[in-house]
C-alpha cells in the first residue's frame, strides 16, 4: 500500500492529489494541440473547486498561475497570462510595521492617543473644547459599558495624563454626558432591539406555519375505490 507520506509532496495540497495526478499527466502529452486541450479543462476543474471565487478579480489568473507552481513551471505553454516567476515564491512579504511605544491607557486604544495629539495642535479655543468633550464622553461612555462609573475630574486627569500636561480641561468644555441617562438609553435600545428579534422571529414562525398548512394533503378528495 502506498502512503501519501511516501509520494511527491503537493504544491497547492488546496486542490487534492487527484488534480495533481492530471497536472503529471498533462506534461506527458506530445500533441501540443491535445495538451493545451487537456490543460484547459484541468482549469475548468480547478476554478468549479471553487466556485465562491469567481467573483474574486483575477480569479482567472490565480488558476494559471497555480497550475504552473503545480507543473513546476514546465506548463502551461500556452497560457493566457504571463508566467509567475520561480524567485517570487521564496520571496518573504515586506514586514509590516506596527505603531511602537507602550499606551499609559491601553484600554482606550491607540485611537484615544492619537485624538489627544490632534487636539493639541487645534489653535481655536471652541474647536479644541469640542474635541476635548468628544474624547471625554468616548472615555466615560467606555467606562458605563463596562460597569465602572467614573467621575468627570478623574476622566479629564486621563487626559492630561496622555498628552503630559499639554492639555487641560477648562471650564469651558461644558458637563459630560450623564451617566444614569446614557445607561438608561443603552439599556431601552437593547430592549428595543431584542423585542424587534423576537417579532421578527414570530412573524417567521407563522408564515411557516402556514405554509405548512397550505401543504397539508387533503384526504377527503384522495377517496380510496
Amino acid at each position: 500500500m502506498e502512503y501519501n507520506t511516501g509520494r511527491k509532496k503537493l504544491a497547492c495540497p488546496e486542490y487534492g492529489r487527484n488534480i495533481q495526478l492530471l497536472i503529471d499527466y498533462a506534461q506527458t502529452i506530445e500533441n501540443p494541440i491535445e495538451q493545451d486541450r487537456f490543460v484547459r479543462e484541468i482549469i475548468t476543474i480547478m476554478g468549479n473547486m471553487n466556485p465562491h471565487l469567481r467573483d474574486v478579480p483575477d480569479f482567472k489568473h490565480k488558476l494559471w498561475d497555480h497550475l504552473a507552481i503545480m507543473s513546476d513551471f514546465k506548463l502551461p505553454k500556452n497560457s493566457p497570462y504571463p508566467m509567475p516567476e520561480r524567485d517570487n515564491l521564496s520571496t518573504k512579504p515586506i514586514k509590516v510595521e506596527y505603531s511602537g511605544g507602550e499606551m499609559m491607557y491601553p484600554e482606550y486604544g491607540r485611537i484615544i492617543e492619537k485624538l489627544i495629539k490632534k487636539a493639541i495642535t487645534i489653535d481655536d479655543p471652541d474647536r479644541q473644547n469640542e474635541l476635548k468633550k468628544t474624547i471625554s464622553n468616548h472615555i466615560k461612555k467606555a467606562n458605563l459599558l463596562w460597569g465602572k462609573d467614573i467621575s468627570d475630574e478623574a476622566i479629564f486627569k486621563i487626559l492630561k495624563d496622555i498628552s503630559q500636561g499639554q492639555l487641560e480641561v477648562q471650564e469651558g468644555i461644558g458637563k459630560l454626558i450623564d451617566g444614569q441617562d446614557f445607561i438608561n438609553k443603552n439599556k431601552s435600545r437593547n430592549n428595543n432591539r431584542n423585542n424587534n428579534n423576537r417579532n421578527n422571529n414570530g412573524k417567521n414562525n407563522n408564515q411557516n406555519n402556514r405554509g405548512n398548512k397550505n401543504q397539508r394533503p387533503n384526504n377527503r378528495n384522495n377517496k380510496q375505490y
